[in-house]
């Protein structure tokens, strides 16, 4: 049995004031940023990361773009053969390696194309209902592929790829087109579209299932002055990143069960605060970029952005707090005082 003393109370009272502190909730530490830009080019657009940590966009000189893959330590160009005038650009990768992205041909032309890291070939891709061209954003670890092209009425249309079949995924909100960016291996999809104001607003599809129905959900950061949302990229936990307005100012965000948080990248010019956030990795890792100044022809400088662990704090009491609790310990320390007594 145990024997109640004061020097037992005191004890009780640590390991409660302990527990206390260790049951306290995880604070998220602010993200990391470090810049990633391609040696060959001026300018750096990172889009799309894997869960290994490759980093796939693409870079632009004076009279060149071209795409490149990342592995965390060398930048490997990565143009596809059938390009022209020097434009290829990659913008998702899978954890097989696998890239999609488009690239410009001698009719300066968009098309889709997967590059295949196996065999390391290229192969094109694009929608048969397209007249004005494809551009593909995003490829999942089952191979799925999402992006958009342009049809007959000059309007963009999003489409879903099972590497068989083309399926067509346009908002029912969306008058003037919209845009497929970025797809998980749940078959969740995200992207925006353009309303009858030509503003546009961010999305979440989440993919139809045998036990789910498909529906589209408006994703608008709340921070946004002007209608202008873009949902960029989702990753399997269901975390969307992407960029909104702000009065002229983009931020990045993060968007997770319900609530924006603000990335910026603190490299970025403060006074225009221009950051994309493009990509997002099952453990929270963002990549993107941001520009000199929010002008046209501005260079881009790419990102990563990698999220601190997360740390236990202990509770802070207010002087109110630390009084109120206190008062049981003192009154038993005084009762056992005078029963010694």
């Amino acid at each position: 049995m145990i024997q109640i003393n004061e020097k037992n109370t005191l004890s009780i009272a640590a390991i409660l004031f302990g527990s206390l502190a260790l049951s306290a909730p995880a604070h998220a530490l602010p993200y990391n940023f470090t810049t990633l830009n391609d040696p060959n080019g001026v300018s750096t657009v990172a889009n799309g990361i894997n869960d290994n940590g490759d980093v796939v966009g693409y870079y632009q000189s004076t009279n060149y773009t071209g795409g490149f893959i990342y592995n965390g330590t060398t930048f490997t160009t990565l143009n596809d053969p059938n390009a022209v005038y020097g434009s290829t650009y990659a913008n998702g990768i899978n954890d097989n390696g696998d890239v999609v992205g488009y690239y410009y041909d001698s009719n300066r032309k968009p098309n889709g194309f997967i590059y295949n890291s196996t065999t390391s070939t290229f192969s094109t891709l694009n929608d048969p209902n397209a007249v004005y061209g494809t551009y593909i954003n995003g490829i999942n670890n089952n191979g799925d592929v999402v992006g958009y092209y342009f049809g007959s009425n000059g309007y963009a249309n999003g489409f879903i790829y099972d590497g068989k079949h083309f399926t067509t995924l346009n908002d029912p909100n969306a008058v003037r087109g919209t845009i497929v960016n970025g797809i998980n291996d749940n078959g969740d999809v995200v992207g925006y579209y353009y309303d009858s104001d030509g503003f546009s607003n961010g999305f979440i599809y989440n993919g139809a299932t045998e036990r789910t129905t498909s529906t589209f959900t408006d994703l608008n950061d709340p921070n946004g002055i002007y209608t202008y949302a873009r949902a960029e990229g989702i990753n399997d936990n269901g975390d969307v990143v992407g960029y909104y307005n702000s009065g002229g100012h983009i931020n990045g965000f993060i968007y997770n069960g319900g609530s924006f948080t603000d990335l910026n990248d603190p490299n970025a010019v403060v006074s225009n605060s221009n950051t994309y956030a493009q990509g997002i990795s099952n453990s929270g890792v963002v990549v993107g970029y941001s520009k000199d100044s929010r002008y046209r022809g501005a260079n881009a400088n790419g990102f990563i952005a990698t999220p601190s662990r997360s740390t236990n704090v202990p509770f802070e009491f207010s002087p109110e707090q630390g009084f109120m609790l206190g008062i049981p310990l003192f009154i038993g320390l005084r009762y056992l005082k005078k029963k010694r007594a």
